[in-house]
């Protein structure tokens, strides 16, 4: 278990799923869903975050992040502990926005 913005998480490995993951905590598939802003019919990849708790409304530190090549709102938001709902409302954005490389998101307010 790793840390991060207060929020315990796990890397995901080579064979693990959703349902895998939540029977090793005893945490509900669905809560585990809920926690990673994922849904039944998303695909878990190694390398993958995965937090056993809620994640937070904005990063304790972090203010601002500069999106990168190949980032998203979700990725972001499991890079930084934020709720990806959170993370839209921080910077009043429809949800399913799309991110382009170089712009400025918001962490907190």
């Amino acid at each position: 278990i790793k840390l991060n913005n207060g929020r315990k998480y796990v890397i995901a490995r080579e064979g693990d799923s959703y349902s895998k993951i939540a029977g090793e905590f005893d945490i509900s598939v669905n809560l585990l869903y809920k926690y990673n802003d994922q849904g039944i019919d998303d695909v878990l990849k190694k390398g993958d975050w995965v937090y056993v708790q809620p994640k937070k409304k904005n990063a304790d530190k972090a203010k601002l992040h500069e999106v990168k090549s190949g980032e998203t709102m979700h990725s972001i938001s499991q890079k930084y502990g934020i709720k990806l709902n959170s993370l839209y409302k921080l910077n009043n954005f429809e949800p399913n926005t799309a991110v382009k490389t170089g712009q400025k998101i918001k962490l907190r307010k």
